[in-house]
């Protein structure tokens, strides 16, 4: 086999799993094989898509994670952080006081990963212009240009050869802080993601709010025990601070499973029960998955996805005011699009 020059955060609990081939039969590159009854993935030709781990009814595909106090081995700790989580807080919940956090928590600088986005987007227009071979594929997304190498390498060619905001944004920083007299081996530069669970939900269930089979009701409770794990966690790293924008943060978290019309999860709560700030992460939530790639599920217009999120609302489901917010503020929607483009990028989401 030859030995790939991937690191692949994807691996296999052998403890767990027990041969079903749900993981084998959605893998997109054939990467899975059953060995002596336990689920083996080939490095070489893995794409990092996570599909095998959405299909896995026992959670025997985990996501490798890093001990958070490796960040300590390094003089100067750079968190790139993404807009949609910065845009998940209340309006009233400054960026400044989101990095202060982050700081308080160890790191020593904080950018955002979207910094290098505008200089990208038109290099990739002029790029993609300039193109002999067409139609151009993007290199935003890792995991394509990994299908693509493993599985259509005759279209390598076509694969834009810059780099992604999160790559580019790195290599800024990282000469930016060298320019500043701060040793390369000194700086160590972690990308900071907004999944607090990692238990992935699988499109059937991420896709609607109730009428769950007995398994995917099982698969969304531990992703939300897992949500409130970690919440809890990042609450206590920074001291147990008693303020206005860690309790917004704890009920988001906490109820944006719950329905308006008491079928939700955890608890089954009403209407008057859910705060407010779990109600618009849900709209939120709704919304961004509707209108994001996945794999093997196209994104949604902006139009489409609001009239899904009015069939929800008749449902029972969701707050009509809160959508009613959303779809007011379309044109600000379209600018955040424009503005960060990597996730919707020839989507024709306008």
């Amino acid at each position: 086999m030859v030995e790939s020059g991937f690191y692949h955060a994807l691996k296999v609990d052998e403890d767990k799993c027990f041969g079903c081939t749900h993981c084998m039969n959605v893998c997109p590159t054939a990467a899975i094989r059953i060995l002596k009854g336990v689920a083996s993935i080939r490095p070489d030709w893995c794409v990092d898509c996570g599909e095998c781990m959405r299909a896995c009814p026992v959670d025997a595909i985990f996501v490798e994670q890093d001990d958070f106090d490796k960040i300590f081995q390094y003089k100067c700790r750079v968190a790139l952080v993404p807009a949609v989580l910065i845009g998940q807080f209340p309006e009233k919940v400054t960026e400044a006081e989101i990095f202060s956090v982050m700081r308080e928590l160890g790191f020593t600088h904080v950018f955002q990963t979207e910094h290098t986005t505008g200089v990208i987007t038109r290099a990739m227009v002029e790029a993609a212009r300039d193109a002999e071979e067409k139609p151009a594929i993007s290199s935003f997304c890792p995991a394509i240009v990994r299908l693509v190498q493993i599985k259509f390498p005759s279209l390598l060619d076509q694969v834009l050869a810059i780099k992604p905001p999160i790559d580019a944004s790195a290599v800024y920083f990282r000469k930016r802080l060298e320019d500043e007299g701060i040793p390369s081996e000194d700086i160590g530069i972690f990308a900071q993601f907004h999944a607090l669970s990692d238990v992935q939900l699988p499109v059937e269930i991420a896709s609607r709010r109730t009428n769950y089979t007995q398994e995917q009701e099982a698969i969304l409770m531990q992703h939300i025990e897992r949500c409130i794990d970690s919440a809890d966690d990042i609450v206590a790293r920074i001291g147990n601070p008693v303020h206005p924008s860690v309790t917004l943060f704890l009920q988001m978290v906490t109820y944006q499973y719950e329905n308006l019309n008491s079928t939700g999860y955890p608890y089954g709560l009403t209407s008057d029960d859910i705060p407010i700030a779990a109600q618009i992460t849900a709209v939120a939530n709704a919304f961004d998955f509707m209108t994001t790639h996945h794999p093997y599920r196209q994104a949604w217009s902006i139009p489409y996805a609001l009239l899904e999120l009015e069939k929800w609302v008749y449902q029972g489901w969701l707050s009509r005011e809160c959508v009613n917010a959303l779809r007011e503020h379309q044109g600000y929607i379209k600018k955040i699009i424009h503005k960060y483009p990597e996730h919707y990028t020839g989507l024709g989401l306008m």
